[in-house]
């Protein structure tokens, strides 16, 4: 588990120490480390430069250039990444993007993630020209699909790709527990 007192000033007091920190999070809070690092080098006047003081005499700040320790993944996270590793997976809802896709992609090791936005998901048929021969599961996110959850069910069903109800957001911890607690048993098949 990371140490708290180098993580809360960064999650701007969002965590109490008694919250785990999830390997998300931890990652998310890593990235904004190493950019308030690379901000504080910048904003630190050099002696050379022009209206620049000379802080020759103070001691130089320890900055710590690792990120702390992240914890294991939680079991389902495991289990959803084993079941899903080297394959890919057809996301419908919500709004592509890049950083939780990497997220997504890297956590439950997929080979490719398709990721229809919800103002370009018009019914169920015109979603399932995107499951693709190699597809091995589809994920609605019904949180942003008002409608038509039926068509691209029976449509997925028709290929034989097991077929996940996506009820809340899109962090890894939430897509891994639906996925385990939906489809584990058709995807070890």
């Amino acid at each position: 588990m990371p140490a708290h007192d180098l993580i809360l000033p960064l999650a701007g007091g969002r965590l109490a120490p008694s919250q785990p920190l999830t390997p998300e999070a931890c990652h998310a809070l890593s990235l904004e480390l190493r950019d308030l690092q690379h901000a504080f080098r910048l904003s630190r006047p050099q002696a050379d430069a022009p209206g620049g003081e000379d802080h020759a005499h103070e001691a130089p700040r320890p900055v710590p250039l690792d990120p702390p320790p992240c914890a294991p993944d939680p079991a389902h996270v495991q289990q959803a990444r084993t079941l899903l590793q080297g394959r890919r997976v057809l996301l419908i809802g919500g709004q592509p993007d890049p950083v939780r896709e990497a997220a997504l992609t890297d956590a439950l090791g997929l080979a490719g993630l398709d990721w229809v936005a919800t103002d370009a998901y018009h019914n169920g048929l015109a979603a399932g020209v995107r499951i693709r021969p190699d597809t091995a599961l589809v994920i609605l996110a019904v949180r942003w699909i008002p409608h038509a959850h039926n068509l691209i069910r029976q449509e997925a069903r028709s290929r034989g790709v097991p077929f996940v109800m996506l009820p809340g957001g899109l962090s890894v911890s939430n897509v891994a527990w639906h996925v385990t607690g939906q489809v584990s048993r058709q995807l070890s098949a």
